[in-house]
Parts: structure tokens; sequence; C-alpha cells
């Protein structure tokens, strides 16, 4: 195979960190497989694939830095339940309230009400909507951005897909009991905007059914997926 005599360097490396036999097997068949993806490139060069995935010294510390990294949350199972199950509900709500208060200062600054009325100074029916959907978005919005920040978090434990599901299913729950309200008015300073938790009958609707599927599907999408190896994330680093 080609690029083996690099393969038994970074084995040979990774084995003078006295690392545990299983993770070794487990790193170098990742860069095996990735290397095999190369194989339609021009890489004939053992050169090559060193300029391209870094050398045996580089990756043997990288992996020895993640499994380190996984180790800490393994023995201390305290920290992974605090980041996976306790962290997502109040890193939300700090997240929605800055995004839903970002969004009220460029209204009031950017005067985009007046956009939105008619000539006689009421809101018309598109404008309802365009603001309804605009707080709806600052809802869906964060709750993907932390679906993928944790889902890439669990990344660095040895049970990724376990600890992506808990997090994005907490923020799916979370997700489909917020709820929210926009109440317009032709009177200047007397809009509102409502924003809560709620179940039961006829609450639950198309927005909430959104914000619980989003979070879910992610969380779904990444801990299926095998992500990259820590070959290729030591190359992206170095080449940011």
């Amino acid at each position: 195979m080609a690029g083996q005599p690099w393969l038994d360097a970074v084995r040979n490396e990774l084995d003078r960190r006295a690392l545990p036999p299983d993770y070794v097997e487990r790193f170098v068949q990742e860069l095996s497989d990735h290397l095999e993806d190369l194989t339609e490139e021009t890489m004939s060069m053992e050169a090559n694939l060193e300029a391209r995935l870094g050398t045996p010294e580089q990756l043997a510390e990288t992996a020895n830095a993640e499994y380190r990294r996984r180790r800490l949350l393994e023995e201390r199972p305290w920290l992974a339940l605090a980041t996976f199950v306790l962290l997502p509900v109040p890193t939300l709500v700090v997240l929605w309230a800055a995004t839903l208060a970002s969004l009220v200062f460029v209204a009031q600054k950017s005067g985009i009400e007046d956009l939105l009325r008619s000539a006689s100074g009421q809101f018309t029916s598109l404008g309802t909507m365009l603001v309804d959907s605009a707080v709806a978005a600052a809802l869906v919005v964060p709750l993907a951005a932390l679906a993928v920040l944790f889902g890439l978090l669990a990344r660095r434990t040895a049970r990724r897909r376990r600890w992506t599901l808990v997090a994005c299913a907490i923020l799916a729950v979370v997700g489909g009991l917020a709820t929210h309200g926009v109440v317009l008015s032709a009177t200047p300073g007397q809009s509102s905007l409502n924003v809560g938790l709620g179940f039961g009958p006829g609450v639950f609707g198309g927005w909430q059914m959104l914000q619980c599927l989003v979070p879910l599907g992610i969380g779904l999408v990444v801990s299926a997926s095998r992500g990259t190896t820590a070959a290729e994330n030591d190359r992206s680093s170095s080449i940011a």
C-alpha cells in the first residue's frame, strides 16, 4: 500500500508515547482510510504525504493531546454531565436573550418600522408577518448553532454519539416548548414582544415543531457522521 512506511512511522511515534493499543489502532486505521481517499490525487511520494497530512511526530503529538482531552471527560464524569446536560439550557437562554435584544435594538435604530407601516400608520399584514418571522428565526438560529457546537464538543469524548444526542435532545425539548408573540401597535412605544415556554392543546404550532426538529435533526446528522480525523484537524489548524 502506498504510504505504508509513513503509517508505520506514525504508529511507532504513537507507541513511543505509551498510548493504549486500541486507541493507536483506531487512529492508524482512520489515517489509512483517509489515505485511501487521497489515492485518486497525485500523492506518490512520502514527502507529499507529510506536506498534506503532517509528519509522524506532529500527528502523534496531536493524537496524544486528543487522547488526554478525552480522558479528562472520562475520568471526570461530572464534567461531561455538566457540559452536555446542565449547560445547554442556560447557554440557550443567554443566547436567545442576546439575539432578541440585538433584533430589537437594530429595529429601533434602523427605523425599519416605518417601512412596515401603511400610509395610515398601521402595520401591514406583510410587515406583521416579517416581524413574526424575524422573531421566530431569532429563536431557531441559536438552537441550530448550539446543536452544532455541542456536537463538535462531543466529538472530543469517547462517547460522542451519546453526548451529542443528549445535548441536542435537551435543546429540542426546550425549543419545542418556546413560544413567542408579537403585538404591533400604531402608537409608538406600544408594540410588545413576548417569549416564553408553553405546553398544551393549541400551543404546539408550526414554529414550535421547527424549533424542536432543527436541533434534533442536527444531532442525528452529527452523531451519525464519522467526522474528521485528528490528522485533518491538525492540518487545518496549521493552514489557518
